[in-house]
């Protein structure tokens, strides 16, 4: 946030109702927003929605639509979350042959993760 908007936000001119007078409020503000955040996240990228799948390397998939967020979950438990992958591209994972080589050669190189 540029300097000057940091400054209206802090004196409460760039949103009023905030009252935000200190940077103790800004903090509040700040971890409370996280705090929602991070509930909206654990309700939202629930566990029921990790797909199977056949794969000596792979074990499930998981695509959110609205978030376009693909996850992937290997055989040995460590887990992948990609930002930014269309549907289409999950929709191809999922009929690829090769589940590992469509990871390492369309989505690895091409989303980046988070």
């Amino acid at each position: 946030m540029p300097i000057r908007r940091l400054a209206l936000l802090l004196e409460g001119k760039l949103f009023p109702s905030l009252e935000i007078s200190s940077m103790e409020d800004w903090y509040k503000l700040a971890v409370k927003t996280v705090n929602k955040t991070e509930s909206f996240m654990e309700e939202y990228f629930d566990k029921d929605k990790w797909i199977p799948v056949e794969s000596s390397w792979l074990q499930a998939i998981a695509y959110h639509e609205l978030a376009h967020v693909l996850e992937i979950k290997l055989n040995n438990g460590k887990k992948y979350t990609f930002m930014s992958v269309p549907q289409k591209v999950f929709e191809a994972f999922l009929v690829s042959p090769s589940k590992g080589e469509f990871f390492n050669k369309v989505v690895r190189p091409n989303y980046s993760e988070s």
